[in-house]
């Protein structure tokens, strides 16, 4: 399921902060960095650290998902970014193709992610039927997932 961004972005923007621009905070690259790569590194610090436990499939399977789930997340965020940069500048189509071509690379990227959900549920066909429907008494590879 995805979430619910919006597309235009004239009810989500939000008006410029003062001091914000005339202090930029830069890293080692000489980037500029705001809001979203603290976010980014927010995002980088869950993908290092999972809560979900990754070592039996079923939570295999469920950190697919939510890694689909949030690149998902991620392009439809890159498109409002994209569609307030063609209003507040629209002069700049040369940097609006650019980043349209990101865009596009994002939502390749999560339907990928998405394929693999269900290339690994194939590929794990016969132990995905164990643990939908285990067998009495059965204690072996993902038994503790199945007593969910």
């Amino acid at each position: 399921m995805k979430p619910a961004i919006p597309t235009s972005t004239t009810a989500t923007r939000k008006p410029p902060q003062p001091g914000r621009a005339s202090a930029p905070a830069t890293g080692s690259t000489g980037l500029f960095k705001g809001e979203l790569n603290d976010a980014a590194e927010t995002f980088a610090a869950a993908c290092a650290r999972p809560s979900i436990e990754v070592d039996r499939l079923r939570g295999y399977d469920r950190a697919l998902q939510d890694l689909a789930a949030a690149l998902h997340t991620v392009h439809g965020g890159l498109t409002v970014r994209r569609n307030l940069l063609e209003e507040s500048m629209p002069d700049e189509s040369a940097g609006h193709e650019q980043f349209a071509q990101i865009v596009a690379m994002v939502q390749r990227i999560a339907g990928e992610a998405e394929a693999l959900v269900s290339d690994q549920r194939r590929r794990n066909n016969a132990d995905w039927e164990r643990i939908n429907a285990p067998r009495k008494n059965e204690r072996g590879y993902d038994y503790g997932a199945n007593q969910e």
